[in-house]
């Protein structure tokens, strides 16, 4: 994975933040698979960066079932469309998008080293 090593390079040209995209959701295998993805994710992060570099990681639940049932619903319940949008599917929608609205927030590292005077 290139995150943890581009965040453990001790390189001075080194931007001072990284922002990643990393989609863990599962497609067949399901939530299991989806928390595995995220623990190997965190845990390649904690064990190849040091301590001093705080890092925000952020789970956003659904997202890609979320904005796949919107683009449905657009084309859905356009009045030119010939498909239409049941209450079944607006009832999943709702509950896609509920859940997709509830993010997960972990802060990893940042370290307090105490300075001492002389």
């Amino acid at each position: 994975m290139a995150v943890p090593s581009w965040l453990a390079s001790k390189k001075p040209s080194r931007a001072g933040m990284l922002w990643a995209k990393l989609i863990c959701e599962g497609r067949r295998e399901g939530f299991k698979n989806e928390l595995k993805k995220q623990d190997e994710i965190i845990d390649s992060l904690v064990t190849k960066v040091s301590t001093d570099t705080p890092i925000l990681v952020i789970f956003q639940r659904n997202y890609l079932k979320a904005n796949a049932l919107t683009r449905q619903r657009k084309a859905a319940t356009n009045p030119k469309a010939t498909c239409v949008w049941s209450a079944c599917q607006e009832e999943e929608w709702k509950q896609y998008m509920s859940s997709c609205r509830n993010c997960e927030a972990l802060w990893i590292g940042s370290s307090c080293q105490q300075q001492t005077k002389s």
